[in-house]
């Protein structure tokens, strides 16, 4: 009996201790709701800075190329408006020059024509025919300078392109009009030499 009593005072005394012991894991803390937003907002806070970040240094990478694609632009644009004064210098140069040729060929075919009319040949047609070979001769220059207006119109051009054929259709004009010059200066040339074998015979 008293082992019994014993036994049930022991069981009465450690049970508590063991069912303390059981309970003792920290109860957990409440939730705060207001640290968890602030925590939030301070994340998207970074977040947002670092997307602003990224997208301003792609707005400047962009801005880059378009300002080295402008300065490349600029760049060509030079260099073809110093193509097109050279190109345009040369084709000045040699129609100006083909321009003074015939010019001092027609006037020496004048004098000579003088000199056979003096000597009572009837040289009025051909006379005529070299007045109007001067002519086309004077034509081709008006050409050449209103080719040079073409010529700055299209360096001053935002499509020289559209440009080039007007230039290109001028040229032909002046050259084909030199060449009909000098075809009637030829045939004066030869119908002079007819003049003075028959002369001669």
């Amino acid at each position: 009996m008293k082992l019994k009593l014993f036994g049930l005072i022991v069981f009465l005394i450690i049970t508590p201790q063991f069912v303390g012991a059981q309970n003792t894991e920290p109860s957990p803390t409440p939730i705060n709701v207001g640290q968890i937003m602030r925590l939030r907002n301070i994340n998207n806070v970074k977040i947002q800075s670092q997307i602003d970040a990224r997208n301003e240094r792609k707005e400047e990478r962009i801005q880059a190329r378009e300002q080295k694609r402008e300065e490349i632009q600029a760049k060509l644009t030079e260099k073809r408006q110093k193509r097109i004064m050279g190109l345009y210098a040369r084709i000045n140069n040699r129609i100006q020059a083909a321009s003074q040729r015939m010019t001092k060929l027609a006037d020496r075919i004048l004098v000579r024509l003088d000199v056979l009319d003096g000597e009572g040949e009837d040289v009025a047609d051909l006379v005529a025919d070299v007045g109007s070979a001067k002519d086309l001769i004077e034509d081709s220059d008006t050409m050449l300078v209103s080719l040079e207006g073409t010529a700055t119109d299209m360096l001053e051009s935002d499509e020289p392109k559209a440009v080039y054929p007007v230039i290109k259709d001028s040229v032909t004009g002046i050259k084909d009009t030199l060449k009909d010059a000098h075809s009637i200066l030829v045939s004066v040339i030869t119908q002079i030499r007819g003049l003075r074998v028959g002369g001669v015979e």
